[in-house]
């Protein structure tokens, strides 16, 4: 019987590793579309290495205590409760990687009480209902096959010394090798760890999220964006009869001159900014280009949510305009079918809607990356569909937006130069923030073509501009590369321009706007009230006391601004970071450990805000 509870233990043990490989392949496999089925298996055992490490250490007590153990019940109870903690593991690795696909972060507490994974339960797909039990039948199959392999080897016939120096040293080459090999992978580390560990570690903060659900009454008034009301300058004359939006993609702010970047990429956005009314603390509620659209074209903030599109029928900007008498429309460079954004922005009732597949010039695509959604055509030739529908003889207004697409990873530049080069940076982010910004040179050098193209055909005295970011790039600032996973400023900080220098006085505001704001403010500026279901307020007439972000990538991200203060909430940790924006722009020194008080108020607002935002609620 002795035997016989060894040889289950380790089967079972065993079985556990061999099942936590088996989610981390089906992740690596379906998710991110690892290229070939061997590489998912490679990934798969490399980043199970904390899941078999905590195995092999329930192994290990289990059978030491199966080796002292002196009565049969102390043996069976040992194997039993074993085999219920291999149970555990392996329930909660499949169901992680639901979680790790959504999220892409491992399930923790904090995160489960933010996030709208309840809500994600109602749409899971087919494997997790039926696989869960087909895979608890595998795993089974695979420990009975397993204990009747070890019964007929019996390889502790002549003792334990040998087998257990043999596996000792086994794992620790795996462990090692498979920690050096995701040390050098840095941006990949929450993909190994351990859903248990990582969920009762996190069980910790639980009386700390009780301050989440607390009454933020006694912090704030009214609404919890609030409004001061500082009008920036009447519009001198009639409004403009004509507005194009410019979305540049993945602008951050810190990367434009007039908001004082060293780079000098930005020579046309840095004139025009001198005779508009440019905003210093704009910023975009998502790092992400969708939800980006959605702030914007529906003065709503979008869902604290996974999804990347709420199928909202809200009156948009455009419909709202051309129920005004404008003839609108949206010119993207990339492609619309991301997502389902074409069935979206389908519902917001365009006159014209063109993306990278319908632009005249789409016979030549640039191919940003292997995925098809990075590919892309020429912003020059999205500007020039932009011009051509510009010149179409109407005798009604029109409202445009176009969309740029060249800044987006990996950055399409025609020659890039070395001007990050006195930057401490490895060399693989110093190249592409060189590419980026080179691809920023080729944006602006676009707009002052824009600009010089609305002179030459007389539209310059009666088209307004407003430009803006959709949000933002990261170059390892906070040790991250790209967008879409924090709410650091160089991802949610963004340029805003507004020009219309006929009637509208240049001015620079320092407070905050954010993208919900847009809508309205081009409402107003063209002599239209919005209407009263849009969330956002008018940037000409006041601003906002608060500015809320949140990110759903890499863990649940969400924070708000106020005044000079920043605060987000890590929800992977239920943590509160706080920075002072003002002598502390780059964000470098948490100030939360020391201001405890501010963190609890912080909470308390960011657990309403994440109450009324939250899909599922």
């Amino acid at each position: 019987m002795f035997r016989d509870c060894r040889y289950h233990a380790m089967a079972a043990t065993m079985a556990g590793m061999l099942f936590s490989v088996g989610c981390r392949t089906y992740f690596w496999a379906t998710h991110w579309q690892t290229s070939s089925f061997p590489k998912a298996v490679a990934k798969g055992i490399v980043y199970s290495l904390n899941d078999i490490l905590l195995i092999a250490l329930v192994g290990t007590v289990t059978l030491f205590i199966l080796a002292i153990g002196k009565s049969t019940l102390v043996r069976l109870s040992a194997l039993i409760l074993h085999v219920g903690v291999v149970l555990l593991i392996s329930a909660l690795s499949f169901g992680n990687i639901e979680f790790l696909k959504l999220y892409e972060w491992p399930v923790t507490y904090p995160l489960l009480y933010y996030s709208d994974f309840s809500e994600a339960l109602n749409y899971l797909p087919a494997y997790v209902v039926f696989g869960f039990p087909a895979a608890l039948i595998g795993l089974f199959g695979a420990a009975l096959l397993f204990s009747y392999a070890l019964h007929k080897l019996d390889p502790l016939r002549r003792g334990w010394s040998r087998p257990a120096a043999v596996l000792g040293v086994a794992l620790a080459a795996y462990y090692a090798v498979a920690h050096v090999y995701v040390d050098r992978r840095g941006v990949e580390t929450q993909f190994t760890r351990s859903p248990v560990v990582e969920l009762l570690s996190s069980y910790a903060t639980a009386p700390y999220l009780s301050l989440a659900t607390a009454d933020a009454s006694e912090f704030v008034s009214g609404d919890l964006a609030g409004f001061v009301r500082a009008p920036v300058a009447a519009v001198e004359g009639p409004p403009p009869k004509n507005l194009i939006l410019v979305v540049m993609e993945s602008v951050a702010s810190r990367y434009v001159g007039f908001l004082g970047a060293p780079y000098g990429v930005t020579p046309n956005l840095d004139a025009l900014s001198t005779n508009s009314v440019t905003f210093d603390s704009a910023y975009s509620y998502v790092p992400n280009s969708i939800l980006a659209l959605y702030s914007m074209f529906t003065s709503a903030q979008p869902p604290v949510s996974y999804r990347l599109v709420e199928q909202s029928n809200k009156v948009g900007l455009h419909a709202f305009l051309k129920q005004n008498g404008f003839d609108t429309a949206l010119i993207y460079g990339s492609d619309l079918k991301y997502y389902d954004v074409d069935k979206w922005a389908a519902r917001q009732n365009f006159d014209t809607i063109k993306d990278a597949k319908s632009i005249s010039c789409a016979n030549n695509p640039v191919a940003l990356g292997d995925e098809p959604f990075l590919t892309g055509i020429e912003d020059e030739c999205t500007f020039e569909e932009l011009y051509d529908w510009v010149r179409i003889e109407r005798d009604k207004r029109f409202f445009a937006t176009i969309w740029t697409s060249e800044t987006h990873y990996p950055y399409y530049a025609e020659s890039p130069a070395d001007l990050a080069r006195s930057e401490n940076l490895p060399d693989w982010v110093r190249e592409h923030k060189n590419r980026y910004l080179a691809a920023l040179r080729r944006t602006d050098r676009l707009i002052g073509r824009l600009i010089g193209f609305l002179h030459r055909s007389g539209l310059d005295q009666d088209t307004a501009l407003v430009i803006v970011g959709d949000h933002g790039q990261a170059f390892s600032q906070h040790r991250n590369f790209g967008h879409g996973a924090d709410i650091y400023e160089e991802s949610i900080g963004i340029p805003l321009l507004v020009s219309f220098p006929k009637t509208l006085p240049a001015a620079r505001i320092r407070r905050l706007a954010g993208q919900i704001d847009i809508a309205p403010t081009i409402a107003n500026l063209l002599g239209l009230s919005p209407p009263d279901s849009w969330e956002g307020k008018n940037l000409l007439a006041g601003s906002s006391e608060r500015v809320f972000f949140f990110s759903s990538w890499k863990g649940y991200k969400v924070g708000f601004r106020q005044g000079d203060r920043k605060y987000i909430l890590d929800a992977a940790s239920g943590l509160i970071s706080i920075y002072d924006l003002r002598s502390d722009p780059e964000e470098k020194k948490d100030l939360g450990p020391d201001l405890p008080e501010q963190q609890k108020i912080a909470m308390a607002i960011i657990g309403q805000w994440v109450k009324e935002r939250r899909a599922d609620r």
